[in-house]
C-alpha cells in the first residue's frame, strides 16, 4: 500500500510540474515576456531533474550535480516569475489610465 501511495504522490508531483509548464507556455504566448521565458526554462530544468529521479533513482544518485541543478532550476523559475510580477505588471499598471484600472 505504501509503494502505491508513493507512486501516486510522484505522479501528482509530475502532473503539477507539467501544469506549471503549460501555464508558463500560455502566459508566454499571451505576453511574450522574457521573464516568463526564464521561468519556463527553470521549470523545464526542474522537471527534467524530477524525471531522472523518478525514472532512474540510481542514475540520480550517481550524478551528484543533479542535487545542485534541481534547486538551481527552481530558483531560476522563481526569479523569472518574480521578475514578471515585479516589472511586467508594474509597467502595465503604470501605462493604464486611472479610470481603466480595476
Amino acid at each position: 500500500m505504501d509503494n502505491m501511495l508513493q507512486q501516486f504522490a510522484n505522479f501528482l508531483s509530475e502532473v503539477a510540474s507539467v501544469l506549471v509548464v503549460l501555464a508558463c507556455v500560455v502566459l508566454y504566448m499571451r505576453r511574450r515576456s522574457n521573464w516568463i521565458m526564464l521561468a519556463l526554462i527553470g521549470e523545464l530544468g526542474a522537471l527534467a531533474c524530477r524525471l531522472v529521479l523518478v525514472l532512474s533513482p540510481k542514475a540520480y544518485m550517481d550524478m551528484p550535480f543533479l542535487r545542485v541543478l534541481w534547486p538551481l532550476n527552481a530558483c531560476i523559475f522563481a526569479i523569472g516569475l518574480l521578475g514578471y510580477a515585479w516589472f511586467e505588471t508594474t509597467d502595465r499598471t503604470a501605462a493604464t489610465p486611472p479610470e481603466k484600472q480595476s
